[in-house]
């Protein structure tokens, strides 16, 4: 079973790379615009990189047994 915090971790790690990017508004003195990039940016989450990512982790985790 993956840790639901770990997804939480992998969805602010690729929020602030997506924010950083210029994906979403660069000001935090604008808050509605950062909270609306972050909703556009788990609607377009990379569901399937994500998906690789903790299909490893449950491998590894086989392995360490």
């Amino acid at each position: 079973m993956i840790e639901f915090n770990r997804v939480i971790e992998l969805d602010q790690r690729y929020f602030w790379a997506y924010y950083w990017k210029g994906y979403a508004h660069k000001s935090l003195r604008q808050p509605k615009q950062a909270v609306r990039a972050f909703q556009n940016f788990l609607n377009n989450a990379p569901t399937q990189y994500y998906k690789q990512i903790l299909h490893a982790e449950l491998e590894i985790k086989k392995l360490q047994r």
